[in-house]
């Protein structure tokens, strides 16, 4: 039969444990990634849930403040940011690439119905960004009108984006936006500094947006 130590007995030993500086036996040490991964697995088997799971309120409102000051301070040592800074370098963010059902479409607090531009939709593309850096490349990161090298460039459209959109819509609405060959015609684009580009003739047009 298993035996349990009272409350003062358990004072107790804590005492002498601390004069004669024995503390536990695990404090300082860390587990290993396998040893991480066993005792989730377990847990996970064990159908264990976190505590504090889809629970609110647990904290009042002083204890909050304790623990976001709490929080602020460590963050103001040099030393600990450091620390921080280091430890998650180079790796990945845990959201990376992983959708958020819970908070897109309309359980956003921004979603107005789906009614995203499409050139907005296209300028946020893999493909259109790939399309910029073959233009600034291929005029070597020079701006075509000033011939001033680096800086803030933009890959102005000689062919306004809005009207490749209007005459191409049916193609890209059906097939996609990678079908659409004159939208990643790299002659119908041209490096220019921001300066430039602002003095251009399609430049802000009706729709409100850069060209």
């Amino acid at each position: 039969m298993k035996r349990y130590h009272s409350t003062k007995t358990k004072k107790k030993i804590s005492k002498i444990l601390k004069k004669i500086g024995a503390g536990k036996w695990n404090k300082g040490r860390k587990q290993s990634p396998k040893s991480i991964q066993k005792r989730n697995q377990t847990r996970k088997l064990r159908g264990w849930i976190v505590w504090n799971k889809d629970k609110t309120g647990i904290f009042d409102r002083k204890t909050l403040k304790k623990i976001s000051e709490s929080s602020r301070k460590r963050w103001q040592n040099p030393e600990f940011r450091e620390k921080m800074i280091k430890k998650h370098q180079g790796k990945p963010s845990w959201n990376k690439n992983k959708k958020m059902p819970q908070t897109s479409k309309e359980r956003h607090w921004n979603w107005k119905g789906g009614i995203t531009a499409l050139d907005k939709i296209i300028r946020n593309s893999l493909l259109y960004r790939q399309w910029r850096m073959a233009i600034f490349e291929r005029d070597n990161w020079t701006c075509q009108f000033c011939w001033e090298r680096g800086g803030r460039l933009v890959a102005h459209h000689l062919k306004p984006l809005s009207q490749i959109i209007e005459e191409n819509l049916l193609v890209i609405l059906e097939e996609g936006i990678e079908k659409c060959d004159e939208l990643w015609d790299l002659d119908n684009g041209i490096t220019l500094c921001e300066g430039c580009h602002s003095l251009t003739d399609t430049y802000l047009n009706r729709w409100g947006k850069k060209s």
